[in-house]
């Protein structure tokens, strides 16, 4: 039975002398020997709480009867689960200390080499141009004196 005399679910009284049994969830905290003779073995529930390294209860996660298992805690890591020597089950956590953010770098697009012709003959032949432009305006110089005397 537990502490307040109601029987364990799945746990029910035995007739004769019984030894004490391990009952998941349950702590045996003693024997009683009944007026009338019979035998009772007293459990408690144990109790899980969740804490952090410092073994500070964390806030909004108080302890819960019977064994529980642990929980993802916004802020926190799981480091470990103790149980403790009164049967109790303790899930230890680790604050994590949110790095500040680091922007990356705003990277620019690779810039791709533009597609076009190859640059041949880009020598530089000014001399030639020179002498390509001399012809042009002779050839027009030509042909308006040519205008003039007809």
């Amino acid at each position: 039975k537990d502490k307040e005399g109601n029987e364990i679910p799945g746990y029910p009284t035995e007739d004769g002398e019984q030894p004490k049994k391990d009952i998941p969830g349950y702590r045996f905290v003693e024997t009683k020997k009944l007026p009338n003779g019979d035998i009772e073995h007293v459990y408690e529930k144990v109790k899980t709480s969740h804490k952090d390294k410092e073994g500070n209860e964390i806030p909004g996660y108080p302890s819960e009867d019977g064994e529980q298992p642990k929980k993802d805690i916004p802020g926190y890591r799981f480091v470990e689960t103790k149980k403790l020597p009164n049967g109790d089950i303790e899930h230890v956590y680790e604050k994590v200390v949110a790095a500040p953010q680091q922007k990356p770098a705003k990277q620019s697009p690779a810039t791709k080499a533009a597609k076009g012709l190859p640059n041949t003959g880009t020598e530089d032949h000014s001399s030639l141009a020179a002498l390509g432009l001399l012809g042009v305006l002779s050839g027009f110089g030509l042909v308006a004196s040519k205008k003039k005397e007809d």
